[in-house]
């Protein structure tokens, strides 16, 4: 009787629901169809570009990634919470908890995309944060949020390498990356 309703003496199925959360702006998707639709919808580049690995290229593994992120740079924020189904959102939540803790007044945020940690790192009102990322696409993508949030004087984003920050040693307090959060 598990996955039974019973219902005037005879036992019916449930439908296979099954919630996939999304941001607030989304409705959910109540089934698997729904879900696999809309990913669908998605064009057809997109899709190719994020099944199609590089391993014909005689570029460097850096200089593809960077060509990668830039080719899926305007969808990247609409992939990020729905492949993750919402998760996206606590991840960035719990980031922001263990920089409160820290009491960190410069920040850098490394691999910042679009830039969406630093802007909610943001409402801990430190006197600097900025983001660096391999990707310049998805670097002008974070610009235009931090300007649409009147956020310029406190957050700058700029393109960068992980590997060789430009940054003088000792000069941040703290430094995160919104992808060493996920446990």
């Amino acid at each position: 009787m598990g996955g039974s309703v019973w219902r005037q003496g005879r036992a019916r199925r449930r439908p296979a629901y099954r919630v996939f959360p999304c941001n607030k702006n989304t409705k959910y998707l109540r089934n698997r169809a729904a879900y696999r639709r809309l990913f669908v919808t998605l064009p057809p580049e997109l899709v190719m570009t994020m099944a199609v690995p590089y391993k014909d290229s005689k570029q460097s593994k850096k200089v593809q990634i960077a060509a990668m992120f830039n080719s899926i740079a305007k969808w990247y924020d609409f992939l990020n919470h729905f492949l993750t189904l919402g998760i996206d959102i606590i991840w960035r939540k719990k980031a922001v908890a263990k920089l409160k803790d820290t009491g960190a007044q410069r920040i850098l945020d490394i691999a910042t995309g679009t830039g969406d940690l630093a802007i909610a790192a943001a409402k801990l009102r430190p006197a600097t944060i900025i983001g660096i990322d391999i990707s310049i696409e998805m670097v002008n993508i974070g610009k235009a949020k931090v300007e649409k949030k009147n956020l310029q004087r406190m957050i700058t984003l700029q393109e960068g390498d992980s590997e060789k920050i430009i940054f003088p040693e000792n000069y941040f307090d703290t430094s995160s990356s919104r992808d060493m959060n996920r446990e």
